[in-house]
Formats: structure tokens, sequence, C-alpha cells
């Protein structure tokens, strides 16, 4: 439950600000109207954070990558103080796969909602990966909701 809250406040704390601004309603993205290049690269960052908690090696963002808070609260120690809890509650990372997309209804944000695959629960969480054009703006992992929330 730590991770849960660890990783939420995260996300949470470097979004907040806007999903209020964008007055907090959000609609789902029709597939056909996904940016393939943001959806790739929120899934490599998402990918790569989890591949590093699998081998134990936590790479740093870039300034290309994600924002400055974002940057600052994904450390590579952090990132394995935050793994090892992961891996306590959900086991070993295994894979993600995409879901959907969503935005809010004004303003510029895209939030990436993957289904991860962890050794030790049957019940996949959401990788939620929001980006802020090309950067990385909000990282959490939550359990699975069919509706955004």
């Amino acid at each position: 439950m730590r991770t849960l809250l660890a990783m939420n406040l995260v996300g949470t704390a470097l979004v907040a600000a806007t999903l209020v601004a964008c007055s907090g309603q959000f609609e789902k993205v029709p597939e056909a109207n996904v940016d393939a290049q943001q959806k790739a690269a929120a899934q490599h960052l998402a990918e790569r954070i989890y591949e590093g908690c699998r081998s134990g090696t936590h790479q740093a963002l870039s300034a290309e990558e994600a924002i400055t808070e974002m940057r600052e609260a994904l450390t590579p120690a952090k990132l394995a103080g935050t793994c090892a809890s992961i891996k306590g509650q959900f086991g070993e990372y295994q894979s993600l796969d995409y879901a959907e997309t969503w935005k809010p209804m004004a303003g510029a944000l895209r939030v990436y909602r993957f289904k991860g695959h962890f050794s030790n629960t049957p019940a996949p969480p959401e990788i939620r990966v929001v980006m802020d054009g090309p950067k990385l703006s909000g990282f959490w992992i939550k359990p699975w909701s069919e509706t955004l929330r």
C-alpha cells in the first residue's frame, strides 16, 4: 500500500493543479486520434522504469523526457526504494499492455493507461503515464478501474 501511495503522490502532486485547471472532466480518445509518437514515448518510459525495477539498474530521466518535478521525484535512488515496495506488493515486473488514452476536456495533457503484469497478482494494476507534449508529467501504479479515476 505504501507503494501505491508513493507513486500516487508523485503523480498527484505533479498533475493536480493542471487537472483542476482543466475542470476535472476527461474524455476517452478514440484510437484513431491517439498520437502514436506520444503513445510510444509513454510506453517506452514506463517500460524503462519497470525494466529498471526488474534489473535493479535505474536511469535518471533526461530534460527531454520529463518535466523537472518528475526528474526530481524519480531519481535512481528514489526509484530503487519504490521498486522494492512494488515488488513486495505485486511481485516481479513482467510486462505491460497499452489499454487506452484519455484527455481533459481542455488542455494538452494525455493520460496513457497500461495494464501491468506482475508475478504475484492475477489482476493487472493500472500503470498510468501522463504526458504533457513530449514530456512525462505524471506516473503511478494503482488498482485497475474500467473508468478513469
